[in-house]
């Protein structure tokens, strides 16, 4: 397999985190996004500079997200896949439970965050016939009681 340059978008934590080793550990390069600097840069000292790159920016954020995308691509030379991992869900599922708030926090990043990460990155995934992959929920295939 060629080695690849991804994007990860969500990478400090859980399945980005775990995703952006076994890439790095099978010779790919990654460049890592996530709101926690901290995070993020130790898990680019564990994976190596040569092989790990990151900014941190919030997703929801789309000038924050366009920084990323250039700086990775600055430093990589290229990018063949966006995996847009970032996401979250609600402390008390049910509509009449439902904070706004918290609703409003989370399209922003389930939804809009998603856009951003495609509408920046498919212009340099066509040009390497690169791949778009998203983490989603089986909350939209299984009912939650309480909810609409």
């Amino acid at each position: 397999m060629t080695h690849k340059v991804i994007l990860i978008t969500g990478a400090s934590s859980g399945i980005g985190e775990a995703t952006a080793k076994t890439l790095v550990k099978n010779g790919h390069k990654v460049i890592l996004t996530a709101r926690s600097e901290d995070k993020l840069n130790k898990l680019v000292d564990e994976l190596g500079h040569e092989n790990a790159f990151s900014v941190s920016a919030d997703a929801t954020q789309f000038s924050e997200l366009e920084s990323v995308v250039s700086k990775g691509i600055e430093k990589f030379g290229r990018l063949d896949v966006a995996f847009a991992n970032a996401g979250m869900g609600v402390s008390s599922p049910g509509t009449e439970n439902g904070d706004p708030d918290e609703w409003s926090a989370m399209v922003d990043l389930n939804i809009k965050a998603l856009l951003w990460t495609a509408k920046l990155t498919l212009p340099h995934l066509r040009e390497n016939q690169g791949h778009f992959i998203l983490t989603s929920s089986a909350a939209g295939r299984r009912p939650i009681d309480g909810s609409i």
